[in-house]
């Protein structure tokens, strides 16, 4: 997914559709999770829709059936669409190896991975 006139970002985005769980605690020390939708991945972070709204800064776990993404994630805007609330989340490294976002050694990508999972 090509950056779009004027976006200023320093990584493309790759389009990435599956289900995606996300466990936090909120500022009350009460534990929460989530299941949504994955929009996009980069080497910084991932876009996703979640059903609930969740305060930017807030850190997060998350949890899919095959492919390992580092976390925690931290909550960088979260803003409604629809009935969803679609949240951007930055990795705690910034910058995922090129194994785990690219190929691996067999050669899969991670969204072949993902694909797999879903």
């Amino acid at each position: 997914m090509a950056p779009s006139v004027g976006d200023k970002r320093t990584y493309e985005r790759t389009r990435l559709r599956g289900s995606i769980e996300f466990t936090w605690v909120d500022p009350d020390g009460n534990a929460c999770s989530a299941l949504g939708n994955c929009i996009n991945i980069s080497p910084t972070g991932l876009c996703v829709e979640l059903p609930c709204e969740i305060p930017v800064g807030a850190q997060l776990e998350v949890r899919t059936k095959t492919v390992d993404l580092p976390g925690p994630l931290t909550v960088r805007n979260c803003r409604r669409c629809g009935p969803w609330f679609r949240i951007g989340l930055q990795f705690a490294n910034l910058l995922i190896d090129s194994e785990r976002f690219g190929a691996n050694k067999a050669g899969m990508s991670l969204r072949d991975r993902w694909r797999g999972a879903v």
